[in-house]
C-alpha cells in the first residue's frame, strides 16, 4: 500500500489559488486608457443615455464602434443596446448587442457585489470603462487592490511578512490576502460563494443572450455578418473570432453552449457541500503560528466543525440533477451549431467529413449521461463509428450525488469518522499513544479504488496511505475522539511521549 505525505505549507494553497483566480477575474480584461464616460465604479451608476432618434440600426451600430476608438466603453454598449431596442430581429443588432451583453455580466450588480463583498476587491467597477483602465488594480503584477482583513497579523513570524520583497508586498503576498478575505467573508463556507458566482454569470444577462440569439435561428438561420475589427478587439473577442470570420447563428449558439458547459461544471462542484468553518483558518496568519505548529489550529476547532463530523464535500439535495442538465445542455446546443455548419459552404470540407462521426458521439456521450452508463472515448473522434467498448468514463459514478464525499474517499467506522493507522495497526484510545511514540506519524487510508472507479477500466493499484506528521496525527486523533488536546509544548518536561515526539520532529 502506498504512502503520500501530507503537507500544511501555505506555499501550495498559493499557487492553487493563484491559478483559479486569476482566470476567474482576468478573462477578457486587459489594461485600456480611461475613456471621457468613466468614474470610480464604486457606486451604482445610471445607464449611459444615447441619442439614436432619427437614426437607422447600421447608423447606432457605427456610433458604438465610434465611442470605442474613444475608449467610451460603456458608451459603446449602450448604443449597441439601442441598436437592438431599435430593431430587436434584425441579425446584427442582435449579434453585436449579445456579445455585448457578455462581456457586460462582467460588471453587472451581482458579479460586482460577488467581488467586494465575497473576495474583498472593494474596488470593483460597475463601469465598463473603469473595469479596462488599470485605475482599480494595484501591485506591479497590477492585481486588484484587496482589502486586509483587520485579524491578519503583520509581525515578523507571519505568513504575510514573509511574503515580502524587500519589505514590498508580492505576488504571493495578493494570494494570501485573497485567501484571508475568502476565510473573513465566507466563515461558514463556500456554497454561498458558489451558487452566488453561478447565479451571478449566468444569471438575467446570460438567459437574455440565449434569447435573442434563438431568434437568429428562427428569423435569419442562414444570415451571417462580420464584426468590426475595433469591437473585436476593445471587447478582447479576436482571439477567438477573427477579424474576416463569419458570425450567424450556427457560431454564436456554439459559444453560448460552451459557456454552458463551463456553468455544468461549476454546477457540477457545487453540487457538493462546501460548508465547513473556517474560522480557525484565521491562525493560520498569527504572528507566533510556527512557533505553535498546527496545535492553536486544531485546539480552536469545535469538534461538530471537523469536516467528517459536518455535511462539508456530502451531496447538495438537487443540484447534481442541475448540473447533469446543464451538461446536456451544453452539449446538444454544440451538436445542432456543429449540424448547422456542416451545410455551410463556407467551410472546409474536413468540417463536414467529421460530423458524421462527432455526431454519434455527441448522441452516446448524451444517452451515458441521462441513463447513468459508461461513454467511451474514441482514438479518431473524427473518423469512422464511435466505439461502443475500451477506455471510457462511468457517467453513472461521476454523476451520483455524493460519489466524492469524504466517506467514500477515505475508511471510516460506523460513527463516519476517519480511521488511523501507524504501520498497518488501528489506533484506539487505548494504544494511539504508545504507538505514536514508537512510530511518530499516523495515516489515513484514502480508497482509491473507489475514485478510480469513475475511469473504465479502472486504473487503481490500490488504496493508498495518506501520512500525516506525529504531532498533526495526535491531535487529530484526540480532538476526532473527544479527547484533550496534549499541549506538547507545556508538557515536554512532564510526560515521556511528548519528550519522544519533540524529539522525532
Amino acid at each position: 500500500m502506498k504512502r503520500v505525505r501530507g503537507s500544511s505549507k501555505m506555499r501550495f494553497l498559493s499557487v492553487v489559488a493563484a491559478a483559479v483566480f486569476s482566470t476567474l477575474v482576468f478573462i477578457g480584461c486587459e489594461k485600456s486608457p480611461v475613456g471621457p464616460d468613466d468614474d470610480p465604479g464604486n457606486v451604482v451608476s445610471p445607464p449611459v443615455d444615447v441619442p439614436v432618434a432619427g437614426k437607422t440600426v447600421s447608423q447606432i451600430l457605427d456610433d458604438g464602434h465610434s465611442a470605442l476608438k474613444r475608449n467610451q466603453y460603456d458608451t459603446a454598449m449602450a448604443y449597441y443596446e439601442a441598436a437592438y431596442a431599435k430593431e430587436n430581429n434584425n441579425p446584427e443588432a442582435i449579434i453585436y448587442s449579445s456579445l455585448a451583453k457578455l462581456a457586460l455580466i462582467s460588471i453587472d450588480p451581482k458579479v460586482a457585489d460577488l467581488f467586494r463583498n465575497r473576495m474583498g476587491f472593494t474596488s470593483y467597477p460597475n463601469r465598463f470603462n473603469a473595469l479596462l483602465s488599470s485605475d482599480w488594480l494595484t501591485y506591479e503584477s497590477s492585481l486588484p487592490g484587496l482589502v486586509t482583513p483587520s485579524w491578519v497579523s503583520k509581525g515578523n513570524n507571519s505568513i504575510y511578512n514573509g511574503s515580502l520583497i524587500n519589505g514590498a508586498p508580492s505576488v504571493e503576498t495578493w494570494v494570501i490576502l485573497l485567501l484571508a478575505n475568502l476565510v473573513d467573508k465566507n466563515t461558514n463556507g463556500l456554497n454561498g460563494f458558489l451558487d452566488d458566482m453561478i447565479a451571478a454569470v449566468f444569471g438575467t444577462s446570460f438567459t437574455e443572450v440565449n434569447i435573442r440569439i434563438a431568434k437568429l435561428n428562427v428569423n435569419n438561420s442562414n444570415t451571417k455578418i462580420t464584426l468590426n475589427s475595433v469591437f473585436l478587439e476593445a471587447l478582447n473577442f479576436e482571439n477567438i473570432i477573427g477579424e474576416y470570420d463569419e458570425i450567424g447563428w450556427a457560431e454564436a449558439n456554439a459559444v453560448l453552449s460552451f459557456m454552458t458547459g463551463i456553468k455544468a461544471s461549476m454546477e457540477w462542484v457545487a453540487s457538493y457541500d462546501w460548508n465547513t468553518s473556517l474560522n480557525f483558518l484565521k491562525q493560520v496568519w498569527s504572528d507566533n503560528i510556527n512557533d505553535l505548529g498546527p496545535y492553536e489550529l486544531i485546539n480552536s476547532i469545535d469538534a461538530k466543525d471537523l469536516p467528517f463530523n459536518n455535511n462539508f464535500l456530502k451531496a447538495r439535495v438537487g443540484k447534481m440533477d442541475a448540473a447533469k442538465a446543464s451538461f446536456i445542455k451544453s452539449v446538444e446546443g454544440l451538436q445542432a451549431s456543429y449540424e448547422a455548419i456542416s451545410t455551410d459552404s463556407k467551410y472546409p470540407a474536413s468540417i463536414k467529413n467529421a460530423y458524421p462521426t462527432l455526431n454519434d458521439g455527441a448522441n452516446k456521450l448524451v444517452t451515458a449521461i441521462k441513463n447513468g452508463t459508461v461513454f467511451y472515448i474514441s482514438d479518431n473522434p473524427t473518423n469512422g463509428t464511435w466505439p461502443t467498448s475500451g477506455n471510457g468514463i462511468n457517467m453513472g459514478k461521476l454523476f451520483q450525488p455524493g460519489y466524492f464525499s469524504l466517506q467514500n474517499l477515505f475508511e471510516v467506522d460506523a460513527a463516519g469518522k476517519p480511521v488511523f493507522y501507524t504501520e498497518g495497526v488501528k489506533l484506539t484510545k487505548d494504544n494511539y499513544q504508545e504507538l505514536l511514540s514508537e512510530n511518530g506519524y499516523a495515516a489515513l487510508k484514502v480508497k482509491t479504488s473507489h475514485a478510480a472507479a469513475v475511469v473504465v477500466p479502472a486504473q487503481s493499484q490500490g488504496d493508498e496511505m495518506f501520512e500525516l506528521p506525529f504531532f498533526l496525527a495526535l491531535w487529530l486523533f484526540e480532538k476526532y475522539n473527544g479527547l484533550p488536546l496534549t499541549n506538547l509544548y507545556v508538557l515536554e518536561k512532564k510526560q515521556p511521549l511528548a519528550k519522544a515526539l519533540i524529539r522525532k520532529k
